[in-house]
């Protein structure tokens, strides 16, 4: 979702929640005789249109998701540029059977886009060993926002259950997309490749970028440069950054524009939640998500 996409969307919920209320209780015969509550409405269908149009211009595929929002911005255009053609019973019909519907589509949306990565975002050890919970729980304690099981031995059904982020190798973002759904969050590797990125931004929720220092688990990965997360920022691109991410340089990458940074061994420690205990883990994710936080672009 581009970076202006949920202001637009807060719009469009705010004036549809204002119309619903205002004609709470109130028929076709009020709206006809009362010209202030006219003019509240129409003013607010006309931001409603207005901000979809721009949603439409930054963020086809949020738009997309909206019913009719050609529709919508037809009727914005009529508001504004035809007021002496509008027929009043188009209007009230128009809160009757669609403003519901709109409604539940935009806070559908906004719920969507509050569960991308945002913080310290923690990938798990490849290990099945029944401490990984603990260790996992107390991740989330010391400020992990967001956790990713990694689980390689998985085959490609059962990893669209668990998985999230996808590789190059991996099942294609548009099969994974297809088989999820718009509800699913999907996120797409993309090493050092900014046009990688652009080329999945209709299909993924977010792209990762790295390795954006030298790291222990890939010693040979190919690096990324932090201009990438600025980059992307400009574009509206959600980008998660992994690699060699931990106290000392968070706010690095936080500073450079990214949303989120996945670590493993500076969480979990060099052989993962084995090695690591729990109140290691917490204070290793704490050290790391305040870092962050505080090289945060604001």
């Amino acid at each position: 979702m581009h970076r202006k996409a949920p202001k637009l969307l807060e719009d469009i919920r705010d004036a549809a929640t204002f119309i619903g209320e205002v004609t709470a209780g109130r028929t076709l015969d009020d709206y006809k005789v009362n010209r202030l509550l006219r003019q509240g409405v129409e003013r607010n269908f006309e931001i409603i249109g207005e901000a979809v149009k721009r949603l439409a211009a930054v963020d086809a595929r949020t738009a997309g998701q909206l019913d009719d929002y050609r529709r919508i911005i037809a009727f914005r255009n009529v508001l504004i540029h035809g007021y002496d053609l509008l027929d009043y019973e188009l209007v009230w019909q128009t809160i009757g059977e669609q403003l519901v519907t709109l409604r539940r589509s935009v806070e559908g949306l906004l719920h969507r886009h509050s569960r991308l990565p945002r913080g310290l975002y923690v990938l798990t050890p490849e290990l099945d060993d029944d401490r990984l919970e603990d260790a996992v729980r107390a991740a989330i304690r010391g400020g992990a926002t967001t956790v990713q099981y990694r689980n390689k031995t998985l085959d490609a059904a059962e990893s669209l259950r668990h998985a999230i982020g996808l590789g190059v190798d991996a099942l294609g973002p548009g099969e994974a997309r297809a088989a999820l759904g718009n509800q699913a969050i999907i996120g797409v590797s993309c090493y050092d490749s900014f046009e990688r990125a652009l080329a999945m931004r209709e299909i993924a929720d977010y792209c990762a970028f790295g390795s954006v220092f030298p790291s222990r688990v890939k010693p040979a990965a190919v690096r990324a440069p932090l201009e990438l997360f600025r980059q992307a920022l400009e574009v509206g691109l959600h980008a998660v950054a992994i690699g060699g991410i931990d106290a000392e340089n968070a706010g690095e990458v936080a500073r450079a524009g990214a949303a989120a940074a996945a670590v493993i061994t500076a969480v979990f420690g060099e052989a993962g939640a084995k090695e690591a205990g729990a109140g290691e883990v917490e204070e290793n994710a704490r050290r790391i998500s305040k870092a962050f936080e505080a090289g945060r672009i604001r």
